[in-house]
């Protein structure tokens, strides 16, 4: 192989990523819906089709580095050395190639005294593995450790080494040493402040200083990157302080002195006129939240502070017809301000009560968001310089007045999906083949993940798109492991501030889909924002866009997703006072163990202490009761999927328990629930419909199950039968 040969490879992958580039310059051309839509489906044809194109390309070449010594020469070697650090420094790369390139490159130049090219394989190396260890964490962050680490020492011959990409690369270790591998927990706290001096001393060292002229790109990179592990010190130790869970780690207490010592040292540019507006937003920010976590001041005089600052300097944005694209980067900062004030709050330990008060403050400025919106159409509404605007959000546009800001637009959201419903998530042939692909059960990712029904309402008929949730899914098929990774991007306390809230019969709402029932609500009350409610049905909505629910169009009805949702509701109302909700779900594994004993007693009683303990339901039907039950048996999904209703024999069983294919030497069950009436009668009626039937397949093992609710004793009553072959 010659370097033409290779020259040729890298050219040709080239045109596939230039053609990725056409396919998204397409969306943004303007024109009609159905050209557009068009080129949505063409740029998803192609994601799906060029991955065996890409397979072939690299058929082509990699046998040949497989072999203990490619046939190449040095200017072979040369030619994949340069790709290689093309492919590094390009917006868009592969990293599973760039990495295998440096692995090729790392074997060839091993044993030479090149000291460039093997500085460039390092960092490519580096580079590679830290970006693996955002998603699949050890060993890849120690990896990218210790290649970073094996440049950075490199800088004690700072002086001695002639090549500026020698330099370059020490002070790209060096910073991402101290930041990146902080937050990423491969370095730890004291290892970072350690390299920072390190830093500091390359900084002022007389090496540095000699080539501040002849590379005056390294002299301020080192300044940048010094300056702002100063600046970002603290929030470094927060973000580290976060991973405690995850890396078994935490910061220091004696590290508080030497955190408190280098931020205040910044800080005392406070009173420096010539710092920007923005930069001393920023300060004060950092500034108000250092001392609110430390105990120097309360959160209600840091909040103060910071809100004086914003009142005084946020910018005057001109009023609807005298705003122009310039105006972009003031009405930018605006927001940034506002999201910042919020994040704040969040952050903060200062009471509920407070905190709710000062986000209704700024969340509900009709003024503040008017102005905005008016920017923007202003900006954008019969525009000639517009061709399309594709804009994202949580929400749908918000309207305010007897008009929408923003009337131009045609909205797809996860109420009314529209012909993008197939484009909200992962659908369900796409994730049979990445199961199919990554050797994942199917059948417990559709339990994880599945749940989002969306339906996209055309001419032809109505099309239904059973959604996945695309982070998790992928997160599972990289760690090949079902779990919960929602909370790594939304934390249960948004959750929470919600289902909190005193709306009438919210709780009990939340109780019954918890129980795996849906709820009746109406959309149309909702105000598209995170603040103004007027009923349950507008916090339920909003659940809905925010992804903690998943909303029937056809019954206009919602219900919690699937099993990873449904353990942030769990992770949620465990901290909050809703005592007999977690009672009930923590005793479920027992009473599924008595139940599987067949230990009809302990059933009974442990369905008894559930419903005392969910007072929040109205307990006077045999809906109530089947959702008790449900409730009770919670950690059952754990083994089954749970169907209510199920038609079988002569009629519908009330409540049927299904063994995942994981857990097939579990009994399958059938439970029949009668309201004041007899247990007997409620297994005799399993018997004379043949219930059992639906579930056939578990003859032998499968348990009939009878359960009556005396409302004169207020107790349950509840007989068990195996059946056998």
């Amino acid at each position: 192989m010659n370097s033409e040969q290779i020259r040729k490879f890298f050219a040709d992958y080239q045109v596939v990523l230039k053609r990725v580039e056409q396919l998204e310059a397409a969306m943004r051309i303007k024109s009609d819906w159905d050209t557009w839509c068009a080129a949505l489906r063409e740029r998803a044809e192609f994601f799906r089709t060029e991955y065996a194109h890409m397979n072939a390309l690299m058929r082509s070449v990699m046998p040949e580095f497989a072999k203990e010594e490619p046939a190449l020469d040095d200017d072979a070697w040369n030619q994949l050395q340069i790709s290689m650090m093309d492919f590094y420094r390009a917006d868009t790369h592969d990293l599973a190639l760039l990495m295998e390139l440096a692995k090729i490159l790392q074997k060839h130049y091993g044993h030479s005294n090149n000291l460039a090219a093997m500085t460039d394989v390092d960092l490519t190396l580096a580079y590679t593995n830290l970006e693996f260890s955002r998603i699949l964490r050890e060993p890849y962050g120690t990896r990218a450790r210790d290649y970073y680490r094996k440049i950075s020492v490199l800088s004690r011959n700072f002086g001695a080494i002639k090549e500026h990409s020698v330099h370059q690369a020490i002070v790209v270790a060096y910073a991402n040493l101290v930041m990146s591998c902080c937050v990423l927990g491969s370095v730890t706290m004291e290892e970072a402040f350690g390299m920072w001096e390190e830093m500091k001393e390359l900084q002022a060292s007389d090496a540095l200083a000699a080539t501040r002229e002849s590379e005056p790109d390294v002299g301020r990179l080192l300044d940048i990157f010094t300056e702002r592990f100063r600046t970002d010190a603290y929030a470094l130790a927060k973000s580290f302080d976060r991973t405690i869970e995850a890396h078994t780690r935490y910061v220091p207490p004696e590290l508080i002195s030497r955190i408190e010592q280098i931020t205040a040292e910044y800080y005392e540019k406070l009173d420096k006129p010539e710092e920007s507006t923005a930069d001393m937003f920023q300060i004060i920010t950092s500034q108000c939240d250092f001392d609110c976590e430390t105990g120097r001041r309360t959160a209600d005089e840091c909040w103060k502070e910071i809100h004086t600052f914003f009142r005084k300097t946020k910018p005057k944005v001109k009023q609807l017809g005298e705003v122009d694209v310039r105006e972009i980067d003031v009405i930018s900062y605006y927001m940034t301000c506002l999201d910042a004030l919020i994040s704040f709050l969040v952050e903060t330990t200062m009471p509920m009560e407070d905190k709710k008060r000062y986000f209704r403050e700024y969340q509900q400025d009709q003024d503040a968001q008017k102005k905005y919106l008016d920017f923007l159409r202003a900006w954008l509404k019969d525009k000639d310089y517009v061709a399309l605007a594709y804009m994202t959000g949580i929400l749908p546009i918000k309207k305010y007045g007897s008009h929408s800001a923003l009337n131009m637009f045609t909205e797809y959201s996860m109420t009314d999906p529209g012909d993008l419903a197939e484009y909200f998530g992962f659908t369900e042939q796409e994730v049979a083949a990445l199961c199919d692909k990554y050797q994942m059960n199917f059948e417990e990712a559709r339990a994880w993940y599945d749940g989002y029904d969306l339906i996209a309402h055309r001419q032809s008929g109505d099309a239904h798109y059973s959604m996945y949730s695309p982070k998790s899914v992928v997160e599972a098929m990289l760690r090949h492991k079902f779990g919960t990774y929602w909370n790594q991007t939304e934390t249960y306390e948004a959750l929470k501030i919600y289902i909190q809230m005193d709306m009438g019969g919210l709780q009990d709402a939340v109780v019954r889909m918890l129980a795996g029932e849906r709820v009746k609500i109406n959309t149309g009350t909702f105000s598209n924002d995170m603040t103004t409610f007027s009923c349950k049905d507008d916090v339920l909505t909003l659940l809905v866009h925010l992804g903690y629910l998943t909303y029937d169009s056809s019954s206009e009805t919602v219900t919690i997703p699937n099993k990873e949702v449904s353990q942030e509701y769990v992770n949620a109302i465990s901290t909050m006072n809703w005592k007999g909700v977690m009672d009930s779900v923590d005793a479920s594994r027992k009473l599924l163990e008595a139940l599987w004993a067949m230990d009809a007693d302990a059933v009974a009683a442990g369905i008894d202490k559930a419903h005392e303990e969910v007072s929040i339901l109205q307990y006077n039907d045999e809906n109530s009761l089947s959702c008790t039950i449900n409730l009770a048996f919670y950690f059952a999904r754990e083994y089954y999927t749970l169907v209510r209703e199920l038609p079988a024999g002569k009629g519908f069983a009330d409540v049927c328990f299904i063994p995942r294919r994981l857990h097939q030497d579990k009994p399958a069950v059938v439970i029949e629930l009668k309201w004041d009436k007899s247990a007997s009668g409620a297994l005799a009626q399993i018997k004379n419909k043949n219930y059992g039937d639906a579930l056939k397949d578990y003859q032998g093992n499968l348990l009939l199950v009878g359960i009556n609710y005396d409302k004169t004793t207020k107790k349950h009553v509840c007989l068990i039968e195996k059946i056998q072959k």
